[in-house]
Parts: structure tokens; C-alpha cells; sequence
């Protein structure tokens, strides 16, 4: 019988993209960040400007790559692998998550094609190799994936829940676990985003941060 791996203890996690324009990641590091995402596409699919930048400073500053996120706005299975394929093109043979942010406006009633979208987008990364997840927020989830979970083919969900509204976060703030959205949409889940409102000295103005509780993938 085949041992289950012990899970890993959670850690925190910032995500950043070119909205947070240059980072100085040794600072970043000295505050004690060790877990980052980075957005590695626009939505005109041209590489997000500071992806290669930012992913030499996490490796330059021993910052552990814990993905790279792609807001979509695919409305359709076509679009969806068009991107997905994108995304690999931009990595380069790099192997890391990719992970699929499922939010925008445009992808509400599309019903169980949604799914489709999703499964699209996954089979175009897992066949190359890199581990699949999707972001979402708990109320898109709730409405829009809850109702085909057990046909989406991915095992890991990152999720935002902002219990604390606009509130600027320090780094070392401790989430408050009651408001872990797994309680919510009634499973467990990779990652909770907590705040788009995070302070990290390094970075100028706000960062997402997150909580990681499942182990590197």
C-alpha cells in the first residue's frame, strides 16, 4: 500500500504581476516572503512585462515558484487551449503550476460549458507535464463550479475570501481561520487568498497574500 505523503505545514504566499511594477525582491525576502505566484500573460496575450523579471528575482532571492496564474477570459474550449498554449509558449519548457484564474464577468452563464473551458485549458497543461490548478473567488465557485465539481478535472483550488474588506495587512498578519472559504463551498481547498491589500516591505503598494496549506506541486 502506497504511504500518503505527510501534508505540508501552511505557509504564506504573495502573487504579483506588473501592477506591482518593480519589486525588489531581496527586500521582499528579507521580510520573511519564501512562496510567490507570478502572472505570466495579459489580456491581449503578449507576456505580463515583469514575468521574467520577476521570476529571476524569486530564483536570485531562494523565493520557492509556487505557480504562475493567467486571468482568463475564455469563453470557449478553443480559446481556452488557444491560451493554455500561450502560457507554455511564455514558460518555455519551464515546469511549474499553471494556474487557471476563473472570474471574469464573461464566463457567468455559460453553464456546464464552463467546465468544458476548464478541462480544455487542463489537458493542454498536464500533457506537457506541469501540474493544473484553478483560481477562483468563493462566490464564483459557489454559483458557477460547485454544480460540475465532480466533472472538472482538477484536484486543487486556490480561493479569495476578503473577510477584512480594504483593511491594509502586514505580512505577519495571521488570517483568521473561521473565514476560511473551504467551510463555504464544502471542500477542501490549496490555497486561501485572503487580502488584496498586503504590505511587504519591497513592494510598492498593495500584494495579494495567501495561506498554502497542500505541499509543492
Amino acid at each position: 500500500m502506497k504511504k500518503r505523503k505527510k501534508a505540508a505545514p501552511p505557509v504564506k504566499c504573495i502573487d504579483v504581476s506588473s501592477n506591482q511594477k518593480e519589486i525588489d525582491w531581496r527586500s521582499v525576502k528579507a521580510e520573511g516572503v519564501n512562496n510567490a505566484i507570478l502572472r505570466v500573460i495579459r489580456k491581449d496575450m503578449k507576456p505580463d512585462p515583469c514575468f521574467e523579471r520577476n521570476w529571476k528575482g524569486c530564483q536570485d532571492n531562494g523565493i520557492k515558484i509556487r505557480g504562475v496564474y493567467n486571468y482568463s477570459y475564455a469563453t470557449t474550449v478553443e480559446k481556452a487551449e488557444a491560451d493554455a498554449q500561450k502560457v507554455l509558449s511564455i514558460l518555455a519548457g519551464r515546469k511549474c503550476t499553471v494556474w487557471m484564474d476563473v472570474e471574469n464577468s464573461c464566463q457567468r452563464g455559460l453553464g456546464s460549458l464552463l467546465k468544458d473551458i476548464i478541462n480544455a485549458y487542463a489537458g493542454v497543461i498536464t500533457q506537457v507535464g506541469c501540474p493544473f490548478g484553478v483560481y477562483t473567488g468563493m462566490a464564483f465557485y459557489r454559483s458557477c463550479l460547485r454544480p460540475y465539481a465532480q466533472e472538472i478535472t482538477c484536484d486543487i483550488y486556490w480561493i479569495a475570501r476578503y473577510y477584512k474588506s480594504d483593511t491594509k495587512l502586514d505580512f505577519s498578519f495571521q488570517p483568521d481561520e473561521s473565514y476560511n472559504p473551504q467551510k463555504q463551498i464544502g471542500r477542501e481547498i490549496y490555497a486561501w487568498q485572503y487580502t488584496s491589500h498586503g504590505q511587504v516591505k519591497g513592494i510598492a503598494g498593495n500584494v495579494d497574500l495567501s495561506i498554502l496549506y497542500g505541499n509543492e506541486i
